[in-house]
């Protein structure tokens, strides 16, 4: 069973059912003494929206990946990607969110793209693993595609109002004219801390700023939701979810991508916890 020599990034380290829990939340190593079976869930970073000339697409979730491997007595690599950052007042299409993996030590599962931007005045952006954007201010607009872990974003309307982002559980809601702009899609729900939480979900597309159509929500699991007309900004996907963010129409500010997290799961050797000092080791030998 693991046991776990050192690492770095701070990460937090608590017990759940008598496991081992880390959690990254930022870039780190992790170093086992002892191989054995490692539960993870990595979560990439989520996109921002978009924001055009009259509405805007919601970004794209991370990747949201789960399993198991089996870690040899070697160091491992923690990337934690950050979420797409928010558009200034000056519009344009979403930013991607950064890859989140665990990599380098022996059968480490890899690393994984984060979500893909919202359309400004285009369709939305395309995610190599992750979920791809909502459409934008266009009719008809695509939302992007979508990789094996994510999945697509939503078209815009025949009213020109922003499709939703892309969620790792559902595809991205449609723009629908005269009605709302479409919703982020759905979030995965994984219970590796001990309890049900739902991550990866879209953020809401942004309606056209001169219809009567409502601004799309942030899909369930920490999706942002949009805005209209410019102002306010729109929401923030939630950091830790790797959740995009909401679109806006008018040029106006985004809601950034939430960043993502990077948890592992396992049973310690009998008489270990977390962290064992070598004279311990030695001892238990």
């Amino acid at each position: 069973m693991p046991t776990v020599s050192g690492t770095t990034g701070s990460p937090t380290n608590s017990t759940v059912d008598g496991d081992q829990l880390y959690e990254f939340n930022a870039d780190g190593t992790i170093t086992f003494s002892v191989g054995g079976t490692v539960t993870y869930l990595i979560v990439s970073g989520g996109a921002s929206g978009g924001s055009g000339s009259l509405a805007g697409g919601g970004g794209g979730a991370g990747s949201h990946v789960s399993g198991t491997f089996t870690a040899t007595a070697s160091a491992y690599t923690i990337g934690v990607g950050a979420g797409g950052a928010a558009l200034p007042d000056t519009g344009g299409q979403g930013n991607d969110g950064a890859s989140s993996g665990i990599t380098v030590g022996g059968n480490a599962p890899g690393l994984f793209s984060g979500g893909a931007g919202g359309g400004d005045d285009a369709a939305g952006s395309n995610s190599t693993d992750g979920s791809g954007g909502g459409g934008g201010s266009g009719s008809g607009l695509s939302g992007g595609t979508s990789g094996t872990y994510g999945n697509d974003g939503g078209a815009s309307g025949s009213g020109f109002d922003g499709g939703g982002g892309g969620g790792s559980a559902a595809v991205g809601g449609a723009g629908v004219e005269d009605s709302k702009a479409g919703d982020g899609g759905v979030g995965t729900s994984n219970s590796i801390t001990g309890t049900a939480v739902l991550r990866a979900a879209g953020g809401g597309g942004s309606p056209n700023r001169f219809g009567i159509a409502t601004i799309g929500l942030g899909g369930t699991g920490g999706g942002g939701d949009g805005s209209k007309d410019g102002t306010p900004a729109a929401g923030a996907g939630v950091d830790g979810t790797g959740s995009g963010g909401g679109g806006n129409g008018q040029y106006g500010i985004t809601g950034k991508g939430g960043d993502g997290v990077v948890f592992l799961r396992f049973t310690p050797e009998a008489g270990g916890g977390g962290i064992q000092p070598l004279r311990r080791r030695i001892m238990a030998a």
